[in-house]
């Protein structure tokens, strides 16, 4: 408890903590990232241990590549939904009457508050979400197109921004 006998303490402490968690989480993961999709994208033949040999061969910058985008899209998402999910949770009450028991009550709110900040947290990254696959598929294709290039097609045509 805060020592004003708040027990959620100040408002922006969730979205400080999503921000450096899903940052740290992202620094830790990308090169694991990178050795799933290089094996993904590689020959039949490739092996985890050839994949891993020929990563070690490249710089450690390699290693890292996809950083901004993935950090781009995971950081907004954590933020806004645990913002969303601790909003809720002080907001949504689930009735005694509704359910007898706390532990189900307790269930119900987690489940009502996280599905519905995910939903908003989803639909607000998806436009970045989208930025980061054509990035990527570009680049998988053999070609490149800018970012400037992606976000000028979801200017012309906003609900490309939303497919699939």
């Amino acid at each position: 408890a805060t020592p004003s006998g708040n027990p959620t303490g100040h408002p922006l402490v969730p979205l400080g903590a999503a921000v450096c968690g899903r940052t740290l989480e992202t620094f830790i993961r990308m090169p694991l990232e990178v050795l799933r999709t290089t094996m993904q994208t590689s020959d039949v033949g490739s092996t985890l241990g050839s994949t891993v040999r020929m990563l070690l061969r490249q710089p450690p910058t390699m290693w890292f590549r996809g950083t901004v985008p993935t950090l781009l899209r995971d950081v907004p998402f954590s933020a806004i939904y645990w913002c969303g999910y601790e909003y809720a949770k002080s907001r949504v009450c689930i009735s005694d009457q509704v359910l007898v028991s706390d532990n189900l009550r307790t269930l119900l709110q987690s489940f009502i508050c996280g599905a519905g900040a995910g939903i908003v947290a989803a639909v607000l990254t998806t436009p970045v979400d989208m930025i980061k696959t054509v990035r990527q598929h570009d680049l998988i294709a053999g070609t490149q197109s800018s970012y400037h290039d992606i976000l000028r097609k979801i200017r012309d045509k906003p609900a490309a921004a939303f497919a699939g």
